[in-house]
């Protein structure tokens, strides 16, 4: 067996468009087009991380799989590796082969292409061009826009790829995408998610903070249901949890999200 065959990434099936968190143009039509996936040409998805691109990418992929289409996914990380193992023309060939022998290709976290040996990204560039070729779409996924090498004068030049660049996740996404992953978790209520929600983080960072502050207060026998959202801030010193410490304040009285005393989300 090809070294190859063993880095097919799998597909989460929890991340669907009917659960993504951003709602901004691009990918709403994106979602809405998609009803004729063949319609979709080469496209970077870039957005700093814990804004959704790997979801994102899922969700594209589920779409594709729900239509009983053949496609695969897989990391940078994985490409990386297996080009290194490489070590004839003919294997290297071979690869490139299999890579576009799907009817959909997805390659998430691109970043690690960035500042390797030319010989990497010019496998990238001849496969993007491979599928540009044969009409194949091809997702690229890059969780750090700074290490995009697709956008450098050097490889632009050479093709022309479609670009969703997601926007930064506001306060009351956060609260969205936390409420949701937490939505049969007793012990964590909706005030501890709401008094975390404002920090600037990634989702990795509110997980975190979550899980951290679920065990450390049954440890402690606090019962944080009980507590507002400025006494839980104030008894676990929630901005340690994040690398940035920086808070939003983005839940406006005007806007969704409103705090009520008896621990009661409305919706304006």
């Amino acid at each position: 067996m090809e070294i190859w065959n063993r880095f097919k990434s799998s597909v989460c099936n929890f991340h669907t468009f009917d659960n993504y968190f951003n709602s901004q143009q691009e990918v709403e039509q994106l979602k809405n087009d998609y009803n004729n996936p063949f319609g979709y040409t080469q496209t970077v998805i870039s957005a700093s991380p814990g804004n959704g691109v790997t979801h994102l990418i899922n969700a594209i992929c589920n779409k594709w799989i729900g239509k009983g289409k053949n496609i695969l996914k897989i990391t940078g990380q994985s490409i990386v590796y297996i080009l290194k193992k490489i070590k004839s023309q003919i294997e290297f060939e071979n690869f490139q082969s299999y890579l576009v022998s799907f009817e959909m290709l997805a390659i998430d976290n691109i970043q690690f292409f960035y500042n390797k040996s030319v010989r990497f990204s010019k496998f990238v560039l001849e496969l993007i061009n491979k599928c540009k070729e044969m009409n194949k779409p091809l997702f690229l996924g890059c969780s750090q826009p700074e290490k995009d090498f697709t956008k450098s004068k050097k490889y632009s030049k050479h093709f022309t790829l479609n670009r969703i660049e997601l926007k930064p996740l506001n306060s009351i996404n956060v609260f969205k995408v936390l409420k949701n992953l937490c939505e049969y978790e007793k012990m964590i209520p909706e005030n501890l998610i709401y008094a975390i929600s404002g920090y600037n983080g990634s989702i990795q960072e509110h997980i975190n903070c979550l899980i951290s502050i679920r065990f450390k207060s049954k440890v402690e026998g606090i019962i944080i249901k009980s507590l507002s959202p400025e006494e839980i801030e104030g008894r676990f010193n929630i901005k340690n949890y994040f690398r940035k410490q920086q808070f939003r304040k983005c839940f406006k009285k005007d806007q969704l999200l409103l705090w009520e005393p008896e621990g009661i989300f409305q919706i304006q």
